[in-house]
């Protein structure tokens, strides 16, 4: 069975290579179509699938090189000629299967969509169902997203919560499809070691993009209005490109004494960056207003490390309350404020256990084969 993943902009470059390599085990025959890598990016070389780079060429460099507006508006060009050279390539190749991992433009996506669901059935995962269906997110890139969705012959999401999601805006039962998110490694960590804060304090760690859908202000105004005896000692630690404004939360962190006790570490977090905080840190934040899986949380379950999360979604389906993690109420400031106090408090006295289960890629692969093979024999 040949199977074309398409991840234009490549917003998954773990999860794509995770997929695909799982994929390939299982016997099927993979082809990933993406943009070339970055730098601090899975490279891809030397897969077990194959890797073909057609989109975004010249956008690529012309942002790299600081021309944003122009090189967005390449990139939007240079996404149709993509896509048009895919139509050609899969008429060439006839896959058996076409699978979407994001929609980067769904203006344009929804009407290849259409021409591609003449060559093979077409799939896309819904990663986000709370950004496509209820466009918490503003811009070209959610424009008509529903629309182009509901092109689509077959859906996968990571959770019961997001299939709820996915129904009560009038999809198919029959066609929206549960695949747990396996665990994620690091790839590329043999590099030079970045700076650190100091190990012999205590560190809980948020990281990843910082959105306020995270609940990152929430964090920071429950931590920094804990006193120095509810602390026991805990810094804060906030890694990666900031998608959001942060002057509220400097000028908070300064008014409440706490300059010393948070770490930013902003910008664009490599994976050999990420390992290197993860393995340093005692804790994890997901304090998340609203969250159907996390790659952050997939990212993080190799490390072992005590969590406290929102109960909502991939935490509430995998994390069980003061065994494994604690749970607060999401976007409830006092909830998370009390949770801080009972994870320092937890941690020191080593009260949580490793989680019960962690999902495993073979295991989605397997069931992501099984509902491509079911699809075709319809």
């Amino acid at each position: 069975m040949k199977v074309a993943i398409l991840d234009p902009s490549l917003f998954g470059h773990l999860y794509d290579h995770f997929l695909c390599s799982h994929l390939r085990q299982q016997d099927l025959d993979v082809t990933l179509f993406s943009r070339k890598p970055r730098s601090g990016e899975t490279n891809f070389q030397g897969v077990s699938y194959s890797v073909s780079f057609v989109f975004y060429h010249w956008s690529e460099k012309l942002l790299g090189i600081g021309w944003r507006r122009f090189g967005l508006f390449i990139k939007g060009l240079e996404h149709i000629l993509g896509l048009f050279f895919l139509y050609f390539k899969f008429l060439k190749i006839k896959p058996d299967v076409i699978h979407y991992q994001w929609l980067c433009l769904p203006v344009i996506d929804l009407l290849f969509v259409k021409i591609f669901k003449t060559i093979a059935p077409c799939f896309v995962t819904v990663h986000d169902s709370k950004d496509y269906l209820l466009a918490t997110s503003s811009g070209l890139q959610l424009y008509k997203m529903k629309e182009c969705l509901m092109k689509f012959d077959h859906f996968i999401v990571h959770t019961e919560q997001a299939k709820e999601n996915m129904l009560k805006h009038g999809f198919d039962a029959h066609q929206v499809f549960v695949v747990p998110h396996g665990a994620y490694s690091l790839l590329d960590v043999d590099k030079e070691p970045c700076s650190l804060p100091a190990k012999n304090e205590k560190w809980l760690l948020l990281f990843g993009i910082l959105r306020k859908y995270k609940g990152v202000d929430l964090l920071v105004d429950a931590f920094s209005s804990l006193s120095v005896s509810e602390k026991r000692g805990w810094k804060l630690m906030l890694v990666g490109k900031a998608d959001m404004n942060l002057k509220g939360l400097y000028r908070q962190i300064s008014d409440r004494g706490c300059d010393e006790s948070v770490f930013w570490d902003l910008g664009y977090a490599s994976e050999n960056k990420l390992h290197q905080y993860l393995s340093h840190c005692d804790a994890l934040a997901f304090p998340y207003r609203e969250i159907d899986a996390s790659g952050a949380f997939f990212l993080s379950l190799s490390y072992n490390k005590p969590m406290l999360a929102s109960d909502k979604g991939v935490f509430r389906e995998n994390i069980t309350h003061k065994k494994t993690g604690l749970l607060v109420k999401s976007g409830d400031l006092g909830s998370l404020r009390s949770g801080l106090i009972e994870l320092f408090s937890s941690v020191e006295q080593n009260e949580f256990e490793p989680l019960e289960f962690v999902p495993d890629w073979s295991d989605s692969a397997i069931l992501t084969k099984k509902i491509y093979v079911n699809a075709l024999n319809q």
